[in-house]
């Protein structure tokens, strides 16, 4: 059961990343012949593509497996091993 807890845990910052970087995108296209929020279309694009920037991040931080994957292949790849 703890083990399940620890996937739906992971899973969950996954998609709460997920809806927060698209609902500004999604309010913008609601609202896009609104005068106020032209300004607001740039960073609601760039948080769409910040999210893809974080899924890995968040992958890395919180499944031990990808973790140490990762970790395999910077060591794997660097004078460095960690």
């Amino acid at each position: 059961m703890a083990k399940y807890k620890k996937t739906v845990s992971s899973i969950a910052w996954v998609q709460l990343a997920l809806v927060a970087c698209y609902v500004p995108y999604v309010i913008t296209l609601a609202l896009r012949n609104t005068a106020q929020i032209a300004g607001f279309n740039g960073i609601s694009i760039t948080l769409v593509y910040l999210n893809s920037s974080l899924n890995p991040i968040l992958y890395c931080w919180k499944i031990g497996h990808v973790r140490q994957a990762v970790k395999d292949i910077i060591a794997h790849f660097s004078c460095f091993p960690l």
